[in-house]
């Protein structure tokens, strides 16, 4: 293996090899630590004049300390491969008796202890920051701190604090996310394991015979999703309805086979006459997109006797495996930030797919204590533009509206999601990467018993750039705003007899 990677011959390498045996003798030498598919680890220099070097075989550090800046300390050897002494990330917060600064220097000086070979070998670092790991529980003690700053500036409406320390976390999150790379709670630095146990994607694979398509009748691909909630029932979004529902149809086992092209879907028609919405003056409304917080877009339609067939076609989801959908569960369960969920429905009006890293990025319901993160996080995305970030935290404030009309000082009172960008109605946002077609499928959360907890009515549009925010991500109906409408509108008894499985 040679030492250096590098251009221009043997004079090119020697005189690389000098300029890095000088700028690692002048003191700390910037760079990053890369590791490639081989497993060697490799130093990059940030100035560009200087080679990339490889580190002897066997050195080891935990994985934070990899691809991102740091400063090293060390020599090359005689075979001309880099001895690291020692490393640090830069600490632009130290030196400052600001308090938001104190906390943020004490957060980078944890992890310099914890990335620098000379305090190893100690316990890998968790991927989380909700790990009990004793640098993890301290980080996250640090992080509720800078948040509390946030609030009490935000307690006392003083901006100009607010969007100072903003840009602090917007910096700072970069290292929390390099360093504990699995936590999606606050921008990828809270959150818990999205890991699939194998009984789990089992429950994924049965689960999918009962998600449909809603296409009209006679068309090759659906245009919408949908899911099974009782042995004739289909909850579907109210504006995937392109027709009088006698002209629409749902598929069952429209999935993809393993050679390419699909199968062909087994189709049941719908019955002309909607359960939900009970009211026939709010088609009307549902059909002009007419939606808000007293006119949610969703539906419930019932399937059409299919003669002597049964109403529930048995599926084939793979070669040789057949399976009957069966209704799903619904659950009320709370979904926190960063909550893993996987979706399933028909993009771009293809055949089944399951999407399954996803999470949820602004939860329908938050306690008063928690708001003052959420704001953080979501306003860091835009406190370069100061007219784009007053508006963000107007707009989040306004979409999040206290139980019984309760203020921000209501701090133990739980706060929901009516989403500005979704009509004021009551909603969960989500980032799954879904898109056109997958509007009517349902949202499960990863946990318990897989329940339905959503249902997406606002897919990703357009290519995102910068990853998820405010003003990018997708949106879901939570099933308890749909489970509460849906007794509204029909009763206590008749909701009942539904015979819905609640969880």
């Amino acid at each position: 293996m040679a030492a250096f990677l590098t251009v221009g011959g043997p004079v090119g390498a020697q005189n690389s090899a000098s300029g890095l045996e000088a700028a690692l003798a002048a003191g700390e030498l910037s760079g990053e630590l890369q590791r490639n598919v081989a497993g060697d680890t490799v130093f990059r220099p940030l100035d560009p004049s200087l080679p990339l070097v490889y580190l002897p075989e066997g050195t080891d550090f935990p994985d934070g300390a990899l691809r991102r800046t740091i400063s090293v300390t060390g020599a090359l050897r005689p075979d001309g491969l880099l001895q690291v002494e020692g490393l640090t990330l830069p600490n632009p917060y130290s030196g400052s008796s600001d308090a938001a600064y104190v906390t943020a220097a004490r957060i980078v000086d944890r992890i310099n202890e914890a990335i620098d070979p000379v305090s190893l070998p100690m316990s890998p670092l968790p991927r989380t920051i909700e790990d009990p790991h004793p640098v993890a529980r301290a980080t996250k003690k640090d992080v509720d701190e800078i948040i509390r700053l946030f609030g009490a500036a935000h307690a006392t409406r003083d901006t100009a604090e607010m969007r100072r320390l903003a840009t602090l976390w917007r910096d700072l999150r970069i290292e929390l996310f390099q360093t504990f790379p699995d936590g999606i709670g606050l921008k990828s630095v809270y959150g818990t394991d999205d890991v699939y146990r194998a009984w789990r994607i089992r429950q994924i694979f049965r689960s999918s015979t009962s998600v449909v398509g809603i296409a009209e009748v006679g068309e090759a691909e659906p245009h919408c999703s949908g899911v099974l909630i009782s042995p004739t029932l289909i909850l579907t979004a109210s504006h995937c309805i392109t027709r009088p529902l006698s002209e629409l149809e749902v598929f069952f086992g429209f999935v993809e086979l393993p050679g390419g092209g699909a199968h062909p879907p087994i189709r049941r028609r719908l019955n002309a006459n909607a359960v939900i919405p009970a009211d026939t003056a709010d088609w009307t409304r549902l059909l002009q997109k007419d939606f808000g917080p007293d006119l949610l877009d969703y539906v419930v339609l019932s399937i059409e006797p299919a003669g002597n067939a049964a109403a529930i076609p048995l599926v084939e989801v793979a070669p040789g495996i057949k399976d009957t959908p069966e209704p799903q569960c619904l659950s009320r369960s709370v979904q926190n930030r960063g909550d893993p969920l996987y979706v399933i429905g028909y993009p771009e009006q293809a055949a089944l797919s399951v999407h399954t890293a996803a999470y949820v990025e602004f939860p329908y319901a938050i306690r008063g204590f928690d708001l003052p993160g959420l704001e953080l996080d979501a306003g860091s995305d835009f406190v370069s533009a100061a007219d784009t970030y007053d508006r963000v935290l107007v707009e989040l404030q306004d979409s999040y509206i206290g139980e019984n009309g309760v203020d921000r000082s209501s701090t133990f009172a739980r706060f929901y999601y009516h989403s500005m960008r979704n009509f004021g109605q009551p909603s969960l946002g989500i980032v799954a990467d879904t898109s056109q077609g997958n509007s009517g499928g349902p949202v499960y959360t990863h946990r318990k018993d897989q329940c339905v907890v959503g249902l997406l009515v606002a897919g990703k549009s357009g290519n995102w750039y910068g990853g998820p925010t405010w003003f990018q991500h997708e949106v879901a109906i939570p099933i308890e705003a749909i489970l509460d409408d849906m007794e509204h509108q029909l009763g206590a008894q008749a909701f009942a007899e539904l015979g819905l499985d609640l969880r």
